[in-house]
């Protein structure tokens, strides 16, 4: 791993339209669940603070627009991230299917001794519909060597957060913060990035 570690964690969640990754990090800052579908046209991340064992983490949560006609957009955001997060959804067999051509994506924009990744599957407050199972998944995401969760963003988005622990939980590459065990857990912290902002920069 990478000796330039940095006080902002970026973190970014790649996957086919529809998947839920906004979602997935507007719940785990607390916000409503949104059950109309809008698709993200661009990027943008939202600021989260993570408390684990009394060690503060500030990391930034990218959306990403899952459409082909924004890939080359998300290339760009793909750039120095040092979590990606590949989502599908579970009631989607063809969002798993394309799983390898995301990653592929990420393994030529970034230097593998940069980055760590995860695989997760979401929606699984759906499961009597699933299309992909947890033991396909699990295989797939052991032979990439990634770490693998089942989560929801509308029933249970603690999910999602623990999994982001898991994968920042005594990492060397990801700066923290020590913390008295007085202060406030799972604070969050929301910055106004929106994709329209984001436009006007990559445009």
């Amino acid at each position: 791993m990478s000796n330039n570690i940095k006080s902002e964690i970026k973190v970014i969640l790649i996957g086919n339209p529809g998947v839920g990754k906004t979602n997935l990090i507007n719940t785990s800052l607390g916000l409503n669940f949104d059950s109309q579908y809008i698709s993200t046209s661009s990027g943008s991340f939202r600021t989260k603070k993570l408390t684990i064992d009394n060690k503060l983490y500030t990391i930034n949560l990218w959306d990403t627009a899952g459409q082909e006609t924004y890939k080359a957009i998300t290339k760009i955001f793909i750039k120095n991230s040092q979590i990606v997060i590949f989502v599908y959804d579970i009631t989607d067999i063809n969002s798993f299917r394309e799983l390898d051509d995301w990653i592929q994506m990420c393994q030529q924009n970034l230097d593998p001794n940069e980055y760590i990744a995860g695989i997760v599957g979401n929606k699984s407050d759906l499961f009597i519909n699933e299309q992909v199972t947890e033991k396909e998944a699990k295989k797939f995401a052991d032979d990439k060597g990634m770490k693998f969760a089942l989560v929801s963003a509308k029933e249970n988005p603690e999910t999602f957060e623990l999994f982001l622990k898991e994968l920042l939980d005594g990492n060397p590459m990801f700066a923290s913060t020590t913390i008295n065990s007085t202060e406030s857990k799972g604070k969050i912290e929301l910055k106004n990035t929106g994709p329209e902002k984001k436009k006007k920069k990559f445009c």
